[in-house]
């Protein structure tokens, strides 16, 4: 037996196109969220907060005030290192990415939906509603959680 309901009637493929369109997902997603919930990251966090680093410094302070799992995996650059350092005002675990390996987005899981946004130009994000894809993207996730140090 299943430890998830998977709803296969739900099926919902989104596109947006620039940061005033993107922002607006980022709120859904703390929004939708319940407590206890994991919020799974992979990403090139010095691009994320440079999109538009006062609206996502105040998200990120806003996200750490809910009582979720916030679990990071960031490309590794100073960025990534200063955030590692501040780790506990944002109430989330990180883990850096190999050295090698270049990211130019940002994936969030949660329970209800994938958002996957290029952090180059254009700006566009795509957000996926279908619970057997955020199944798939949060098993993907912890197995590379559980090979990361």
């Amino acid at each position: 037996q299943s430890l998830f309901h998977i709803d296969r009637e739900k099926n919902s493929v989104k596109y947006y196109k620039g940061i005033k369109a993107i922002k607006p997902l980022y709120e859904s997603l703390i929004a939708d969220i319940k407590p206890n919930e994991e919020y799974m990251v992979i990403a090139n966090a010095d691009l994320w907060i440079h999109q538009d680093k006062e609206f996502f410094e105040n998200f990120a302070l806003r996200r750490a005030q809910l009582p979720i799992r916030i679990m990071k995996m960031i490309e590794d650059n100073d960025y990534a290192r200063e955030e590692i350092q501040r780790r506990g005002l944002f109430n989330m675990d990180i883990k850096l990415l190999p050295k090698d390996l270049k990211v130019e987005s940002n994936m969030v899981i949660t329970p209800q939906r994938t958002l996957i946004h290029d952090l180059q130009s254009p700006n566009v994000a795509l957000v996926i509603e279908n619970d057997v894809f955020i199944q798939m993207h949060q098993e993907h996730f912890r197995l590379l959680w559980s090979f990361l140090k």
